[in-house]
């Protein structure tokens, strides 16, 4: 299998939208959402947020892991958070 590479521009408000996310600074994070929202900013955010989450996974669990250990790893930190979104389905992630 070829290996893919993507390269895009993170802005710094996209930096910093994903800091306060991830340090759960949620009403600096909606601030900062909305302001990516109206200025049409948010491309190339699915990338940063897919190089977080492929961080957090090796920072974890190293390089031995299973799907279902990622999932359930998903699952707990989702349960942590207080109004998670319900448009999410860690189930079907493993389909």
């Amino acid at each position: 299998m070829a290996e893919r590479c993507v390269e895009t521009m993170i802005s710094d408000d996209q930096a910093a939208a994903l800091k306060a996310l991830l340090a759960e600074k949620f009403a600096d994070y909606e601030d900062l959402a909305n302001h990516l929202e109206r200025t049409n900013a948010w491309s190339g955010f699915n990338y940063l947020v897919a190089a977080a989450f492929y961080e957090a996974v090796y920072r974890r669990f190293g390089k031995g892991y299973t799907i279902p250990e990622v999932i359930r790893f998903v699952a707990d930190e989702r349960a942590r958070i207080e109004d998670p979104k319900a448009d999410f389905d860690a189930v079907s992630l493993n389909a």
